[in-house]
């Protein structure tokens, strides 16, 4: 059974020991915090599954650190649950407004808390699961669409070169030109088997190119 991390943000030392309680360390990794200043930092180093959000803080807003969250492109799928005692209804449109995906009203119900907390992470989950299916399906249909694209041109440079082959025996030709003909021929077949690579691309993975850039790794087995 998976384990999922829990990064709890609420500064009531009561309701954390209650989260202690019903968050079974056998099924959920806890991290609580209590101030939103290190709330950002927390999710980048801890990546949990799921959040629970008191709206109330000390030193900020909990509305607003799920605005802040969901305005990070690498953070914005972690799904975010508010918990609050607040009764104000435009509290809580914020809250959606904001990005949360669900609210549970304090003081809470131990059997409600994971029940809510169990259908958003399998929503979260099959999103996931949708996003890599569409993600596989767009590099598939890219890899098939640049080999469509270069094929012809390829082959037509091939040819040329097997025929500029065919000239060098048959008449004398300068020894540079040869060389430099060669040198197209051989780059040329290179070029039509990686072409080959990316139309039969399905399966990937990625590697480290420059800094923070990733690229799509064509060599693998």
């Amino acid at each position: 059974m998976s384990i999922y991390r829990v990064l709890v943000v609420e500064d009531a030392a009561f309701y954390v020991t209650i989260y202690k309680k019903i968050l079974n360390p056998a099924h959920f990794e806890l991290m609580t915090i209590s101030r939103g200043s290190v709330f950002i930092e927390k999710v980048r180093s801890f990546k949990p599954d799921i959040i629970l959000m008191d709206v109330h803080l000390p030193d900020a807003n909990g509305v607003d650190l799920c605005g802040e969250l969901k305005s990070f492109k690498e953070l914005s799928s972690v799904p975010v649950i508010m918990v609050t005692s607040e009764e104000d209804v435009e509290v809580l449109k914020n809250a959606y407004r904001a990005g949360a995906v669900d609210y549970i009203k304090k003081p809470f119900n131990a059997i409600e808390m994971l029940i809510r907390m169990e259908n958003v992470l399998k929503l979260s989950s099959q999103t996931q699961e949708l996003v890599r299916i569409k993600q596989d399906t767009t590099v598939s249909e890219m890899g098939r669409a640049i080999a469509h694209n270069f094929n012809q041109p390829l082959t037509t440079l091939l040819g040329s070169a097997e025929m500029i082959k065919m000239l060098k025996v048959q008449k004398h030709l300068d020894e540079e030109v040869i060389e430099l003909m060669d040198m197209v021929t051989e780059s040329a077949e290179k070029i039509s088997i990686l072409v080959q690579k990316v139309e039969k691309l399905k399966e990937y993975r990625v590697k480290d190119y420059l800094h923070d850039i990733k690229i799509i790794d064509l060599d693998q087995e």
